[in-house]
């Protein structure tokens, strides 16, 4: 017979460790474990105990441990501060665009401004130099890179939802 046979619930409990709480060697065990030998009355009363210790551990209604609510807690904390983060980087992301936009829009003014005065031919350097910023601008700022925002920003509010579902289903449902 085997450990995990012997014991349904995975433990972090060696081989050796057993032998110790059964007050036999570790060979004995292993032997034991193997069908090779049998235990004494006393340790295998022992390892009865241990075993319906262990199938305790499985019940479903039982009281929690406090590392098992600290973990719990810490959880929460971390979905809490996730959720701010995710919120900051919505607005960084929200603010970015509307940047972009406003830049963008300068940038199509001054380039129909220019045509504008393209026909008159007055300050044509001037134009010039004008026509190159403005297209330097839509180039920084364009359309592409405005859905490229509008993605992240789309992205990151899916984030938030899954987020907000995950820290509402742990409260209601305990963890995962």
């Amino acid at each position: 017979m085997e450990k995990n046979r012997i014991i349904k619930v995975p433990l972090l409990i060696s081989q050796e460790e057993i032998a110790i709480l059964l007050g036999i060697t570790r060979s004995q065990w292993a032997m034991y474990a193997s069908g090779q030998r049998g235990l004494s009355s006393k340790s295998r009363l022992k390892l009865d105990a241990l075993v319906q210790n262990a199938n305790k551990v499985t019940t479903a209604k039982r009281e929690k441990l406090v590392q098992e609510v600290t973990q719990e807690n810490e959880v929460q904390r971390v979905i809490e501060q996730l959720i701010l983060d995710n919120t900051i980087k919505i607005l960084q992301q929200q603010k970015k665009l509307s940047l972009m936009e406003e830049k963008y829009q300068k940038a199509v003014n001054t380039l129909h401004f220019v045509a504008g005065f393209q026909k008159e031919s007055v300050h044509t350097n001037l134009l010039h130099v004008l026509r190159i910023k403005a297209n330097k601008m839509l180039e920084a700022n364009g359309l592409q890179h405005q859905v490229v925002c509008k993605i992240k920003i789309e992205v990151l509010g899916y984030e938030k939802k899954l987020l907000l579902q995950k820290m509402k289903s742990d409260d209601n449902d305990g963890l995962f």
